[in-house]
């Protein structure tokens, strides 16, 4: 007798969708708001499912959508891009939710990993005149194991700049 997740098939890749900027994306089971705010914005606390990103990094033109194989990633912090699969397992996502997880991608490059890390190259920095700000939710039931092991400590955005005392 096969284990019930073996019994049923994958679910079949979704297309990637165009992020609307500013608006509302439906893809996958998940719904994506964009909008711009002006200079470096930063949450007081970073969320894993909302990414603030650098406007003029990612240009107008992004997509969502899921992993393919060979895709590479440069999660902030890091000063070299990472096999994407190394970065889930790293981060202890489960197998089964890999290929669910909301990527946004800008000029073919991965920018976010929903749930988890902005790229280094887009994050908001001093210099930021335009802050794009993605926040996702699912819109499935069956996509709430995704939010849950998500829930955990890990950083989405960098802490907001310091500014010296003069």
């Amino acid at each position: 007798r096969k284990a019930a997740s073996e019994a049923r098939p994958a679910p079949p890749a979704e297309a990637p969708a165009v992020l609307q900027v500013p608006g509302e994306t439906a893809w996958g089971g998940w719904k994506a708001w964009a909008h711009l705010r002006p200079g470096p914005a930063l949450p007081a606390k970073p969320e894993p499912w909302s990414a603030h990103l650098d406007y003029h990094q990612t240009g107008p033109r992004l997509n969502i959508r899921s992993r393919n194989p060979g895709d590479r990633f440069q999660p902030l912090g890091l000063k070299q891009p990472k096999k994407l699969q190394d970065f889930l397992v790293d981060a202890h996502v489960p197998r089964r939710l890999r290929d669910l997880i909301p990527l946004l991608e800008a000029d073919h490059e991965i920018v976010w990993v929903g749930g988890q890390r902005v790229s280094d190259r887009c994050k908001v920095t001093p210099d930021t005149h335009t802050t794009l700000v993605v926040e996702l939710t699912h819109t499935e039931p069956s996509l709430q194991s995704i939010l849950q092991s998500c829930d955990k400590d890990h950083y989405n955005t960098p802490a907001p700049p310091q500014r010296s005392a003069d």
